[in-house]
């Protein structure tokens, strides 16, 4: 008689069988799943969504882990299921989880989130994608695709994610993300010629603000600060008296890129306009009205009389994406109406020239004879001192009201764009990117906003970069008829939203109007679109959440069938257990 075989003894691939579908693996990958979770709620909570998607989430060897939940699953169910009623609510349970997984696996592999932005009476047949990407293309079609692994919104983070283009002989690499990038004019040694430029700090009210001049650069001569305008120039012999006001040229509005390699001017003059084009986008501005003392009582703009002390202009920007009335401040230029409500596309500078409207109080800088630097002060319109301006030594203005102090003189310089991150909102969120060339050798960086394109060229090659997210086309179009705003009362907090929509199918003959609010989404051809935010101006701008989720009723229909096997595991079986006890008793008895 043959020995019964021991688990020793058995085959490699029933042994392996047998732990697949054991109870010891079960745990293990149990334990694995909630060690797994915890550490990726750490992640997240400290690097955002996008980072533990990469991760975690998205990554290959998590996937790998539950193909081993759903074959310990399948084995388990397998070698103990019999078809007796006793084994019913085991083998529904089982059934549920996995039908569970599998809904898993349709949204994460088929699965759609993104945004779809409709301007006021613009009509839209696609939406961009939340899963932002990095998409970097050589002249030959060569292309690589990078998963940006951090949220639009999250903090300055620094990154580094790499791919590598084998033909061009590149790997491009991503290594920062702002997510407000600014780009603002800046100084540095090593200009042409003997052009002078200062860096300077002036105190007032117990705080310090760093600035600088630099002669002969648009924009730069001349810079109001509060109550003081100061204002660097060049002369010959002893210091001159001040310019007249016919000697100046008019107010001006600059409106650049954010990169500042494209720019346009206009004279602010109320109703002055102007067409330019930025960022490859066709635009208009028109001056509103300008202010020499610009004051708000509430809603209301007004301009106060006397000096101007607070210079601005308003002015309205129209586009293929709406209107956008903003205002421009001269001793404030990085303020906005705008900030925080929308990402913007441009920055405004209000240039307010001091000899179109005299200032009170000018300090004004003399680079004399090319050799040293001196200073002449008027207070109220009035002559108030003069001499020479040494390093790091304070001049004491308006009564001591306003130190001026100048830190650092340069003789020869230049004017450079330099990045930074201006806030923690995302109002302009980017990503800086490198390519290295695998030879050595000098490569090149670029900053990169969201939903732009960029050329760079390396060694002879120029390859474009863009980074967005994946656009879906919708089988179907969502045109805004109407956008409606209601607030609490006496605030300007948003108390709902809704946006009236005009949806058209062409292929099922569907043409109707609809409403999406914040508590009634649009289900629609399996696309879920929710009501999510807003972009307000002239006219507004809905904002959409938009998601496709073919995992959903798989996952629905796992928890019914999971919670209909507990059942008869917990309250069936034991009932039918003591039936069966009473009748096979019953049977004795007879």
């Amino acid at each position: 008689m043959a020995s019964e075989q021991t688990p020793a003894t058995l085959p490699l691939s029933k042994r392996l069988f047998q732990f697949v579908c054991s109870i010891r693996f079960t745990i293990f990958l149990l334990v694995a799943l909630a060690i797994i979770l915890a550490v990726a709620t750490v992640i997240e909570s400290r690097e955002g969504t996008g980072a533990v998607q990469m991760k975690v989430y998205r990554a290959v060897w998590f996937n790998i882990f539950l193909g081993g939940f759903t074959l310990n699953l399948l084995g388990g169910t397998y070698k103990r299921f019999r078809w007796l009623w006793i084994y019913f609510g085991f083998g529904v349970t089982h059934l549920g989880v996995l039908t569970i997984l599998l809904g898993a696996f349709l949204t994460r592999n088929f699965g759609i989130e993104g945004q779809m932005t409709i301007p006021q009476d613009a009509t839209r047949e696609h939406f961009v994608g939340n899963d932002d990407k990095l998409s970097v293309t050589a002249p030959d079609g060569e292309n690589v695709s990078l998963f940006v692994p951090i949220d639009r919104g999250s903090k300055q983070k620094d990154l580094w994610v790499s791919a590598h283009l084998p033909k061009a002989g590149l790997t491009a690499v991503m290594d920062k993300y702002w997510p407000d990038l600014e780009f603002e004019q800046a100084i540095e040694p090593g200009g042409a010629g003997e052009n002078p430029a200062v860096e300077f700090v002036l105190t007032a009210m117990g705080s310090d603000v760093n600035g600088w001049l630099a002669a002969g650069v648009s924009g730069k001569e001349e810079i109001a600060m509060g109550p003081m305008t100061i204002r660097l120039a060049e002369a010959s012999g002893p210091i001159p008296a001040e310019l007249s006001a016919s000697a100046a040229g008019p107010n001006v509005l600059v409106l650049s890129d954010l990169a500042g390699k494209e720019s346009v001017e206009i004279t602010a003059t109320d109703g002055n306009s102007k067409e330019f084009t930025i960022g490859g986008k066709k635009l208009k501005v028109m001056i509103r009205q300008t202010f020499g003392n610009f004051s708000m009582d509430g809603k209301d703009f007004n301009d106060r009389p006397g000096a101007p002390e607070n210079p601005a202009v308003a002015y309205l920007v129209e586009g293929p994406d709406g209107k956008t009335p903003d205002i421009a401040f001269a001793n404030y230029p990085d303020f906005s109406l705008q900030h925080g409500k929308k990402q913007a596309l441009f920055k405004a500078r209000y240039h307010f020239k001091a000899g179109a409207h005299e200032p009170d109080n000018r300090l004004t800088l003399w680079w004399l004879d090319k050799k040293k630097l001196a200073y002449s002060v008027r207070v109220g319109g009035k002559p108030a001192g003069s001499g020479d301006v040494v390093e790091g030594k304070r001049l004491d203005l308006m009564n001591g009201r306003i130190g001026f102090t100048v830190k650092k003189l340069m003789k020869g310089t230049r004017v450079v764009q330099k990045a930074v991150n201006a806030s923690d909102e995302a109002r302009n969120p980017s990503i800086h990117v490198k390519l290295v060339p695998d030879a050595g050798g000098e490569g090149a960086g670029v900053w990169l906003p969201w939903g732009e394109q960029r050329e760079l060229s390396v060694n002879g090659k120029k390859l474009t970069l863009l980074y967005r997210g994946d656009r879906y086309d919708v089988p179907f179009s969502l045109k805004l008829l109407k956008f409606k705003e209601d607030k609490y009362p006496g605030s300007m907090q948003s108390a709902t939203y809704e946006s009236k929509v005009k949806l058209e199918d062409k292929e099922l003959g569907r043409n109707e109007e609809l409403v999406i609010s914040m508590n009634e989404p649009l289900l629609y051809r399996g696309y879920t679109f929710f009501q999510s935010s807003f972009i307000p101006g002239e006219s507004y701008t809905t904002v959409l959440s938009v998601s496709r989720d073919p995992g959903k009723w798989p996952t629905y229909i796992g928890y019914i069938l999971m919670t209909i096997g507990m059942l008869l595991m917990f309250y069936a079986k034991p009932f039918l257990a003591r039936w069966d006890q009473a009748r096979l008793k019953k049977e004795k008895a007879q």
